[in-house]
């Protein structure tokens, strides 16, 4: 028997010995064929280093995985993720360019699974395509995210569901602002969206539905009965159901329907060529965009606030000037020319999103074979382009790891700008949202600032895995500014 157990053994040592030197032949063979790859190292067969490059992470920080192979690499290097072969770029110059010649020389890239969630025809944020892109691109923008939309729909309708939100919060309670941030951004964009009004029975479905759908989006893809992935499949066909009979009835109503004022899938039904399957998907993309995103965008900047009383009471002064305290009636409105004026607001949501990173890197593909700095990125080859190492590169910003507002304002006054902040990514993609979003997160710390001071309930840093989040919901505890003074 032990000679039997002994010779187990010595099978299996060396089936492992083999395995390791096929292994280490079909990297040497790949190294050879694109012998201008830039350095790195493939990790496990199969797994690559995607377990690695998966593994959470400050938000506030490149990582584990970056830094270590930066040390090591430098810049650029390459790597096996995602069952694929990867360049994967902290260089902000190389970041650029592949977002420069994004539909030219890369396209965008997103997991079999993300397709399958959103649908591939017409989701804005995934098209590949350059003319269905610009098709879909030029709808929104010239269609929703207007400049007169914005200045009078979006600004109100903001301002009031921030107010009637945060005025709800009673005194001296714990706050879930995570919570609060997406509840905030669903109603402002369903109503828009979809004419839906807040408290519906149908727009409780559907706020109910999307929080399963967006659960989907960054797990494990495995469909079995139960799962994430598999909750989130019915999710979607639950919300395509709930905009088809919004849809329908729009449709219906045709010329003779008696609206206040008209909404993007009105629009969309009277002036689009679009299909009603398309039009469905278009607009579940417009609104996980907006609710998913800007809803990490907002506890962010609540979490580094908590941490820096004097940009606090600057934000609070600010908005006092421009906007006024509260009245008989209750809250000023917000106005657009008001809006325009805050200036150290704009300051402080750069500096969220530039030390938030709500997300870290944007995945494309090279449609053909490029060069760049003596590298080679082949065609088919994902590029892994990590717009936050601009932003946490000390040689670009001072400090980077710290909030520091300041540094956006100006000897003049206003805001700066800076090519290597790419929040909003950059070059055709550039988000066609990113004023909206910046509007939502103005009028939330408005009605904030003016009504309560906080402080953080529980610990709780922003994580990114891989999109910043608070693990814990960021739990904050609130005192009116009016009993503060008693």
């Amino acid at each position: 028997m032990e000679d039997v157990g002994a010779g187990v053994v010595l099978v299996n040592s060396v089936a492992v010995v083999l395995i390791a030197i096929v292994c280490l032949i079909v990297i040497a063979r790949r190294r050879g064929s694109h012998s201008k790859l830039p350095p790195g190292w493939s990790g496990w067969p199969l797994l690559g280093e995607t377990l690695s490059f998966l593994k959470p992470s400050p938000a506030t920080s490149m990582g584990n995985f970056m830094e270590l192979r930066m040390s090591r690499f430098g810049k650029i290097f390459s790597s096996n993720l995602l069952g694929a072969q990867a360049i994967v770029s902290a260089d902000p110059e190389l970041n650029r360019f592949v977002l420069q010649n994004e539909m030219k020389l890369f396209e965008s890239y997103w997991p079999q699974h993300i397709w399958k969630l959103f649908g591939d025809r017409n989701n804005l944020g995934i098209q590949t395509g350059v003319d269905a892109h610009k098709r879909f691109r030029s709808i929104v923008v010239g269609a929703f995210v207007t400049t007169s939309r914005l200045q009078t729909s979006f600004l109100g309708d903001a301002d009031e569901a921030a107010g009637r939100l945060i005025s709800s919060w009673k005194d001296g309670s714990v706050v879930s602002v995570v919570d609060a941030a997406k509840k905030f951004l669903f109603d402002v964009m369903v109503k828009n969206a979809l004419g839906m009004e807040t408290g519906d029975a149908e727009t409780e479905k559907l706020r109910s539905e999307f929080k399963k759908f967006c659960c989907g989006i960054t797990t494990i893809p495995i469909n079995f009965p139960g799962s994430p992935y598999s909750i989130s499949l019915k999710a979607k066909e639950n919300i395509r159901r709930i905009i088809f009979s919004v849809l329908g009835e729009h449709m219906r109503a045709g010329e003779n329907a008696e609206r206040g004022r008209s909404d993007f899938i009105e629009w969309l039904v009277k002036n689009s060529s679009l299909s009603q399957e398309q039009i469905c998907e278009l607009i579940q993309g417009i609104v996980f965009a907006s609710e998913d995103t800007t809803s990490r965008a907002i506890p962010l900047a609540i979490y580094f606030l908590s941490i820096c009383p004097k940009a606090i009471q600057q934000l609070r002064e600010e908005h006092l000037h421009v906007v006024g305290s509260e009245t008989e009636d209750g809250p000023s409105k917000l106005t657009w020319d008001g809006y325009k004026q805050m200036v150290f607001t704009q300051c402080v949501i750069n500096e969220t999103l530039r030390l938030g990173n709500i997300t870290k890197l944007l995945i494309k593909k090279a449609t053909t074979n490029v060069e760049f700095k003596g590298y080679e990125i082949p065609r088919g080859c994902r590029v892994f382009t990590y717009i936050s190492a601009g932003h946490m590169d000390p040689s670009l910003f001072e400090d980077p790891p710290v909030f520091n507002p300041w540094r956006w304002l100006s000897n003049a006054g206003i805001v700066k700008t800076d090519k290597n902040f790419m929040a909003f990514g950059g070059g055709p993609r550039h988000c066609p949202g990113a004023e909206l979003a910046r509007l939502q997160m103005a009028a939330f710390l408005r009605h904030l600032v003016l009504n309560y001071d906080w402080w953080l309930a529980e610990d709780d840093e922003p994580v990114a895995a891989p999109l910043a989040q608070f693990p814990k919901g960021l739990p904050i505890s609130i005192r009116s500014l009016t009993s503060s003074k008693h």
